[in-house]
C-alpha cells in the first residue's frame, strides 16, 4: 500500500491519534458550529497531500505487528488502536509521536519497550541533536 517512498535520511513516525484526531476534531467542529452540509474539498486534499506525498509511507498491518499489538492486549492494555501503533512503530524501527503518558506507564510497569515513544518536544530536541530518528 505504499503510495510515496522515503528517502533513508527521512525520520520514521509512526503517529498516535493523539496527533491526528485533533486535527479532524477541530475541523469537524468548526464546519458543524458553521452548519456545513459537506466536507470542503480543501479539507480532503489536504489528507490526501500528506497520504500521497513522497514524505508519507503507509505501512500495512502485518503479522507481526498484529501479534506484538495482541501481546500489548494480552498484557492488559485496552486501547487497540495504541497497540497498533506502537506495534507499527516497534516493527518498523520507527519513534512513536504520542502524547499518551499512561501507555509509556503501562509500558515500564509490564518492562515492555518504550524508549521509542517521544511526544512533539522530544522530537525537536533529538532533531536539534542530529540524532536518528529510529528505535533499533
Amino acid at each position: 500500500m505504499e503510495k510515496g517512498s522515503q528517502s533513508s535520511s527521512s525520520p520514521k513516525l509512526v503517529l498516535d491519534t493523539s496527533y491526528v484526531l485533533p486535527f479532524l476534531g477541530v475541523v469537524f467542529k468548526q464546519l458543524r458550529k458553521a452548519e456545513a452540509s459537506f466536507l470542503p474539498a480543501e479539507v480532503g486534499e489536504g489528507i490526501d497531500s500528506l497520504v500521497y506525498s513522497n514524505e508519507v509511507e503507509l505501512l500495512p498491518l502485518t503479522s507481526e505487528v498484529a501479534e506484538e499489538a495482541y501481546k500489548l492486549i494480552k498484557a492488559g492494555w485496552k486501547d487497540i488502536f495504541d497497540a497498533i501503533a506502537y506495534a507499527t512503530a516497534k516493527s518498523a524501527g520507527a519513534l512513536l509521536l504520542t502524547l499518551d503518558e499512561g501507555l509509556r506507564r503501562f509500558l515500564a510497569e509490564k518492562r515492555m519497550p518504550y524508549a521509542f515513544l517521544v511526544d512533539h518536544r522530544r522530537l525537536a530536541e533529538l532533531r536539534q541533536q542530529g540524532e536518528s530518528f529510529t528505535s533499533r
